[in-house]
């Protein structure tokens, strides 16, 4: 007699709508909660298409039962922000139901294209049996696309795309001709909706708003690091205005003897607000470390210590190659020679190798003086162990588990640094 196969279906919110818009939270088993989660979304929002995938899954399951298959139902859930997130939370959930239930196959019920991204996931983890796709039915086509472009505007990814870069060229439009400066309003309005492009094509938009969203999470106007941040905003204004004062001088140096070069002037311009710009970004890192200071973060105060080193040296390469860059773009002005340019390049990988030294060796010695016998030792918010001993000159520390097992942890695996506790990878 051949094996009876145990199925479970399940419908995938990719995007969590079902966590964002009610309080409840994947995974959802069973054909009564699945059904009390879809009709809660359908009662939060009575047009999201989700809730729709979660009634047909839950048709499914019951046509399968009928057939006497040995079937279960479940409601898996992702992330608001999609894409890797949203896939490992899917891959979790999963792995977690099939260890509990033991399932040989599923059938996935999805509502779109966007679900069906994730099948390559699911099947790296069980066989996929069927796929049933749900189609909303409307009355009337308009109607539909009416839906359909309501729910896209909505969409913050698109809508950024739609309004915003629209919203830059009449803005820049309007500027250019308020400065008086229309001849040049066509190459500007060019180059900033090429560079938009660029950010949102490659994904740096994202990536800049995560890291502002970061920012928010560690920065307090009731920390030290807020005086720090404004006078780094300061500076920034202040580079500008002397990148602007310094390529005015050279344009004026260049006219009073018959010449006019863009490129002297553009050049001028970053090198006379670099000085500023540096100091700026200096007190920007130091602003973090105080920040990571009061989280307990060490590994990253250790990280930004290092970008101190960097931002030194860069500035230091950075200086000589613009003063070079003018005299020789200019023909007129002296500069650096060829060999002061390689004497500054030695200079910042001197400075570059002492600092990083420096910094690590104060950084294993806060460690060891923090760090002190008894304390938890914990990965991932779970407890391992306590510290038994710290060994300075080998720079690990020795952990003892539940089990009386001996863990060695090198210093520089520390993560964070709590009373009484601290977090290791």
């Amino acid at each position: 007699m051949a094996k009876k196969v145990k199925t479970l279906v399940i419908t995938v919110d990719r995007d969590d709508d079902l966590g964002k818009k009610t309080d409840l939270s994947g995974p959802v088993l069973g054909e009564k909660p699945c059904i009390k989660a879809a009709e809660t979304l359908a009662i939060a929002d009575p047009g999201e298409s989700d809730s729709n995938a979660m009634f047909a899954a839950i048709n499914t399951y019951r046509h399968l039962k009928e057939l006497g298959e040995n079937v279960e139902v479940a409601i898996i859930t992702g992330n608001k922000d999609r894409g890797i997130k949203a896939d490992r939370e899917v891959s979790k959930q999963l792995r977690a139901l099939k260890e509990k239930l033991e399932f040989d196959e599923v059938v996935l019920v999805s509502d779109g294209a966007d679900d069906e991204q994730l099948i390559p996931v699911i099947q790296g983890i069980t066989k996929i049996a069927n796929v049933q796709r749900v189609v909303i039915k409307q009355s009337q086509a308009i109607e539909s696309s009416f839906y359909l472009l309501k729910e896209v505007l909505s969409d913050p990814h698109f809508a950024r795309f739609i309004f915003g870069l629209p919203g830059i060229i009449l803005l820049v439009y309007a500027l250019v001709y308020l400065f008086g400066i229309e001849k040049l309003s066509l190459n500007i309005i060019l180059g900033l909706t090429g560079a938009y492009l660029i950010i949102k094509g490659f994904g740096i938009e994202d990536a800049f708003v995560n890291w502002v969203s970061a920012f928010r999470k560690t920065a307090s106007f009731e920390r030290a690091s807020f005086p720090v941040y404004l006078s780094v905003l300061f500076m920034l204004i202040l580079a500008a205005w002397s990148g602007v004062d310094e390529a005015n001088y050279y344009s004026a140096q260049m006219k009073v003897i018959g010449v006019s070069s863009e490129v002297v002037s553009g050049i001028a311009f970053l090198s006379g607000g670099l000085g500023l710009f540096t100091l700026a970004v200096l007190l920007f890192f130091i602003g973090r470390m105080i920040d990571m200071f009061h989280r307990g973060e060490v590994r990253k105060i250790r990280s930004y210590a290092r970008s101190l080193v960097t931002t030194i040296s860069a500035y230091l390469i950075i200086d000589v190659s613009l003063r070079f860059g003018i005299a020789w773009s200019s023909q007129v002005f002296p500069g650096p020679t060829f060999a002061d340019v390689v004497i500054v390049l030695v200079l910042a990988i001197i400075i570059s190798f002492l600092g990083f030294l420096f910094i690590s060796r104060a950084y294993r010695k806060f460690l060891v003086r923090h760090i002190k016998k008894g304390m938890a030792v914990k990965r991932e918010n779970r407890e391992v162990g306590q510290i038994s001993s710290v060994d300075s000159r080998k720079g690990r520390i020795t952990v003892i588990s539940g089990e009386k097992e001996k863990i060695q942890i090198p210093l520089n695996r520390v993560l964070t640094l709590e009373q009484g506790s601290i977090g290791v990878m």
